[in-house]
């Protein structure tokens, strides 16, 4: 069928619109998207120099000097990334390795770059600013001070200096000039740093920072989806202004799709979404083509937002299934207790009670005795079970603490508020309970277990931390284990 004028000036006005829409929005993203990072480049930037400035360089050379000492002379360095390794292996790997470096943590010099940092990062209202030093022969990035106050990156942790920055090994004095990264645990990131010199032009660190585009890039993913929506209720606008145009002209078919579009456009939506379906036109006609093409484009946009529907559903379950994975994460897969990553976070909050000097609270040691026993006379099904009946006893004694799978055997019960209190009672009970198990003849061997048990109380004149009030607790544990095989072999 020949096309006829009218046709031809409808299609042109749609044409014209929808490319008007698609190269606005092509343009206004890539403008903003420009803006916006050369705003954040010039921040990350000028930040990184100002904490170049401020922190003092003798003091990041005497803690790089430190931090270089130990990660040289380590024979087994484990840095940001697993690898192989399983979380299990890579805590243990990592833990072994980050311990070489303690101490250089309490020191002065650390505490006054610390500090300083922190300053900065509370007025400029930036979440994570660090000092890291180079590595040129193993090619490594390490973390000397980090000001983050949550998960910040411990000293001597380290990342490989990848090819956007490999020039700085050859030039240091270039620095880290500002650069993005995407990743999934912390989103869209402006990384910079500045060379950290001493008076006499020697590079000993850098100072840098992470600006999170998270927020700013999702809002403008915002925009550019409003300015869609806009151009896009445009261009079916304009094209509804000239199909209104030629149904002046037209008769009764064209009067029904006039009527339509007016019911469409004022109306709450509900009763529109299949007007022009349910129309009925088949005209083989210039009517019968524009009223296809309405139905289609009507189809389109219930099939959009049926999509739109179904991917907000899925990012709510990411999301949900996110919180789940960090939940796992602190969690002990055999007894369901918290794990040994959990109680090192709860021994740093503790630390940072012990430094506010309001810290009141104790830890208490517990251990499976003969499991290994248990495991070669029995399996190691019947020795998950004893973990299990373990743990069940430690949960049920100490029900206001928080109780820690530290070990394959060992538990850990952090000790406050009622519990704290009552220490000694709780002890007692937990005796009372095992001695109970124990002489329970009903029960299978392996189901008549036996544990130790052992606590120490924070001392303000004489621990450090809380790893001193941990030892204590250990060796009162040992000593009852002592006792306890003594006494039943």
């Amino acid at each position: 069928m020949k096309m006829s004028l009218k046709t031809k000036a409808i299609l042109i006005v749609i044409l014209i619109a929808a490319e008007f829409s698609v190269v606005t929005a092509i343009v206004s993203n890539m403008f903003i998207t420009r803006v916006i990072k050369e705003d954040y480049f010039t921040r990350a930037l000028d930040l990184s120099k100002t904490v170049s400035v401020s922190v003092d360089a003798d003091e990041v050379k005497r803690v790089a000097d430190a931090a270089l000492t130990v990660y040289r002379s380590s024979e087994n360095r484990i840095g940001n990334e697993m690898g192989d390794l399983t979380g299990e292996e890579y805590i243990a790997k990592y833990d072994a390795y980050i311990a070489g470096y303690d101490g250089i943590d309490e020191s002065e010099d650390y505490l006054s770059i610390l500090s300083t940092l922190r300053k900065i990062q509370e007025v400029n209202d930036v979440e994570c600013i660090y000092v890291a030093c180079l590595d040129v022969e193993s090619r490594s990035f390490i973390y000397l001070v980090d000001a983050a106050l949550e998960e910040a990156c411990d000293t001597g942790s380290y990342d490989p200096i990848y090819d956007v920055n490999s020039e700085v090994l050859e030039n240091p004095e270039r620095g880290f000039p500002p650069y993005t990264t995407n990743t999934q645990e912390y989103g869209w990131l402006v990384t910079a740093g500045t060379a950290i010199k001493t008076d006499d032009g020697t590079v000993v660190g850098y100072a840098m920072l992470d600006i999170s585009m998270q927020e700013i890039h999702d809002a403008q993913r915002d925009f550019v989806l409003r300015l869609i929506i806009i151009l896009t209720a445009m261009t079916l606008t304009v094209a509804l202004i000239t199909i209104l145009f030629v149904n002046l002209v037209v008769v009764k078919p064209i009067r029904k799709l006039s009527s339509a579009a007016a019911l469409y456009t004022t109306g709450d939506g509900s009763e529109g979404k299949k007007l022009f379906s349910n129309l009925g036109i088949r005209n083989n006609d210039e009517i019968g083509v524009l009223a296809d093409s309405i139905e289609k484009m009507e189809n389109d946009i219930n099939d959009h937002i049926s999509k739109l529907i179904e991917i907000n559903k899925e990012l709510s379950s990411t999301r949900i299934k996110a919180e789940r994975m960090g939940e796992l994460a602190n969690k002990d897969a055999l007894t369901g207790v918290r794990n040994r990553t959990s109680y090192d976070r709860n021994v740093l909050r503790l630390n940072g009670a012990i430094k506010s000097g309001n810290a009141v609270f104790g830890i208490a040691m517990i251990d499976l005795n003969y499991l290994k026993r248990i495991n070669d006379q029995h399996g190691h099904e019947a020795g998950d079970a004893a973990i299990k009946k373990t743990c069940e006893i430690v949960c049920n004694v100490f029900a206001r603490s928080k109780v820690f799978r530290i070990g394959g055997d060992e538990f850990a019960v952090i000790l406050e508020n009622s519990d704290y209190d009552r220490v000694d009672e709780l002890v007692k009970e937990f005796h009372d309970r095992i001695r109970t198990i124990a002489e329970n003849k009903d029960l299978q061997p392996y189901e008549r277990i036996s544990a130790a048990i052992g606590y120490s109380l924070f001392d303000p004149d004489n621990d450090k931390n809380a790893d001193d009030v941990f030892r204590r607790a250990d060796v009162e544990m040992y000593e009852d284990k002592k006792r306890v095989k003594a006494q039943f072999g």
